[in-house]
């Protein structure tokens, strides 16, 4: 998945945090507290996301290595805070009332759900400071890419469902189209060949998307001013090359 991709789902969520705190405030709504905890959730799960794409980047380049350092620093401090809170919660509770029971010495059941959540994201910062998979970190691990110098392999493995391969030529690609589906879902590669007239779709977040897009961009399938337009695209956009006004004005 591209970097901007990330940081952006990591910005809506940061965002979210201090708007459910302004707005219970505003309404005197305990309810929209709520939000608050997913929020929270969801940006310690796009931070490990983004912490791990850029420590697995194919690149030396200073500002990815620096980027990567910088999220792993304050990533590692909230981890341990979280992770220490539930903790200092409980021996607080057991010296006062000499109870190993959360409940019994006070706690209301929201407190203890978010103590349990708060163990949790701690620990997954945590996890996600260090870690340096092997593999993708993200994306759909059940579809897997592969391609030599004369083809390109599909290995799918779908949940619940039956497992398929299938393998074409680079010789055979006539079109290329990528389909931006926004900030939460994975964006799609439409490769059509003159194997079939329907297109090979492939998630960008399968096992060896990404590595397949630049593929394609490198073996000119993707125009360099098409490439850029993708790859930042956020907003639904749908590129192809040939374009199909080309291929409208040729005929």
């Amino acid at each position: 998945m591209p970097l901007g991709k990330l940081s952006l789902r990591l910005g809506i969520a940061l965002a979210a945090m201090p708007a459910s705190l302004l707005l219970a405030g505003l309404l005197h709504s305990d309810y929209l507290l709520g939000l608050f905890v997913p929020a929270l959730v969801l940006a310690i799960l796009y931070w490990i996301d983004l912490h791990a794409a850029l420590g697995e980047a194919d690149s030396d380049a200073p500002g990815v290595r620096a980027a990567c350092r910088t999220l792993a620093v304050p990533g590692l401090v909230i981890g341990l805070w979280l992770s220490a809170l539930p903790i200092f919660a409980a021996v607080d509770a057991c010296r006062a009332a000499r109870t190993g029971s959360l409940a019994q010495a006070g706690f209301s059941p929201g407190a203890l759900v978010f103590l349990a959540l708060a163990l949790v994201c701690g620990v997954l910062l945590i996890r996600g400071a260090w870690r340096r998979a092997t593999g993708r970190s993200v994306g759909l691990s059940w579809f897997h890419v592969t391609f030599d110098d004369t083809h390109v392999h599909l290995d799918v493995h779908p949940p619940g469902r039956p497992a398929w391969q299938d393998t074409f030529p680079w010789s055979a690609i006539v079109r290329v189209c990528f389909k931006d589906e926004g900030p939460y879902a994975s964006d799609g590669l439409y490769i059509f060949t003159t194997l079939r007239p329907e297109s090979f779709v492939i998630p960008t977040e399968a096992d060896g998307g990404d590595a397949l897009f630049v593929a394609l961009f490198e073996r000119g399938y993707f125009p360099d001013e098409v490439f850029r337009q993708a790859i930042s695209s956020t907003d639904g956009g749908f590129y192809c090359w040939p374009t199909l006004e080309r291929e409208a004005g040729a005929r």
